[in-house]
């Protein structure tokens, strides 16, 4: 089904109901998007065709190699070790979109506590710096 799908039209997987990618700091500097019904065809064959609880363990070796690249690249600030970091980070990205194929609400969670941290963090920085000048 899938293969005639791509062969014919892409349709039939583009039409299915999946939420969209969870995350947007994938645009370009010219707010362009590379999301297009390809990446997200791709992205539902690969959540289909490994399952929930692989892709979930994928998640956790990808998240390691990620520590370890922010890890290199804080020690060592060059082009090839942010390459390094830029290519964890991307599989990282790539299967939290695909665990939105299994859990429909991941993504307007993830967006939601993405603003209310920024949020804090954004008072926080506010609280740090009345204190610094009630110090100073």
């Amino acid at each position: 089904e899938i293969a005639s799908c791509l062969v014919g039209s892409e349709m039939c997987i583009r039409d299915r109901s999946r939420p969209a990618p969870m995350h947007s700091p994938t645009q370009s500097n010219d707010g362009s998007t590379p999301m297009n019904n390809t990446y997200l065809a791709g992205i539902a064959i690969i959540a289909a065709n490994y399952g929930e609880d692989h892709q979930l363990n994928k998640l956790l070796e990808e998240l390691g190699e990620a520590v370890t690249a922010v890890s290199r690249f804080t020690s060592e600030r060059t082009s090839e070790r942010l390459g390094e970091l830029s290519a964890e980070l991307a599989d990282v990205l790539v299967l939290v979109d695909q665990l939105a194929s299994f859990y429909p609400d991941l993504p307007r969670g993830i967006d939601a506590y993405r603003k209310a941290k920024v949020q804090r963090q954004l008072k926080r920085i506010e609280e740090e710096n009345a204190q610094e000048q009630k110090a100073a």
